[in-house]
């Protein structure tokens, strides 16, 4: 039933319809949080802790590359328009780092940050694998390559993405970034975002 249709009938009934206010003081708690054992918190934390973020990571390590291929191909499937892989930036061309997070030596996610001006630095490829989602793998290399990028200089990080990357728009603006208008022509940047370090 609509809900126009369910607020006539309960005036029609003569009894007015209040909307349903939530209390300043309960958080907004997702629902999955609120079916989540403390068993199945506690496997996750034990998981994450068995994960190694590898920086600087060395460019001749085939990990790099799989892991950045693993992720244009999950992209490739999640875009509308499919993705080019030739718009990777390989780890052997960058000017910046890339972030390898390992889950017992296989890779479980990675990102990179590449330097664009004096002080002004992107981030790109930021990825975890989805066996390790749900785990906070994604805040924790979005942190790492924040804290590398400010410890070479950089004061200010750009990113891009896709506006069918929910989870990570959501990422994105949780940790502080602010949506700007468009700040090169890549076609999969359609939400840009920028961040003060």
């Amino acid at each position: 039933m609509e809900r126009g249709s369910d607020r006539h009938s309960c005036r029609h009934r003569g009894r007015p319809h209040v909307e349903k206010q939530e209390s300043a003081r309960t958080p907004r708690v997702p629902h999955a949080a609120w079916r989540e054992s403390p068993s199945l918190r506690a496997k996750r934390s034990s998981r994450l802790a068995t994960v190694t973020i590898i920086t600087p990571f060395l460019d001749d390590d085939p990990r790099a590359w799989q892991c950045l291929r693993r992720y244009a191909t999950e992209l490739a499937e999640r875009f509308p328009e499919g993705y080019d892989e030739a718009t990777l930036t390989r780890p052997e061309e960058l000017d910046g780092a890339l972030l390898l997070a390992c889950e017992r030596d296989r890779p479980a996610g990675c990102g990179v940050w590449v330097r664009l001006s004096p002080g002004i630095a992107e981030i790109r490829h930021l990825w975890t694998d989805t066996t390790a989602r749900g785990l906070g793998l994604g805040r924790r290399l979005l942190d790492q390559l924040e804290t590398d990028a400010a410890a070479h200089g950089v004061r200010t990080l750009r990113l891009g993405t896709h506006s069918s990357l929910d989870e990570a728009i959501a990422l994105y603006r949780s940790s502080g970034y602010r949506e700007i208008d468009p700040y090169n022509t890549s076609p999969y940047n359609q939400l840009c975002f920028e961040k003060r370090l």
